[in-house]
């Protein structure tokens, strides 16, 4: 059953006060072999008007995201649209 909150507050306060141990149980850490994971993305640089990164980034704050995940998501509209 998926638990809904009311907000942020509520969300913050039920999972401040979770018994962590009652819902892991029994389980065991493993280790993970990240040694032959290829990364999926890759770091470029672009240089922006300073004026639009500051849209972006105000963007991206009211929405509660990562400017750079916003970003992303315009290249990938504008790479996706006929």
């Amino acid at each position: 059953m998926k638990k809904i909150f009311i907000n942020k507050d509520e969300e913050t306060r039920y999972y401040d006060t979770l018994d962590y141990p009652k819902y892991l149980g029994g389980l065991k850490p493993i280790k993970l072999d990240d040694s032959i994971v290829i990364p999926t993305s890759q770091s470029i640089s672009i240089r922006l008007p300073l004026k639009l990164l500051q849209k972006v980034k105000y963007k991206a704050n009211s929405m509660d995201v990562p400017y750079q995940n916003l970003i992303k998501t315009y290249i990938q509209k504008g790479v996706s649209s006929k």
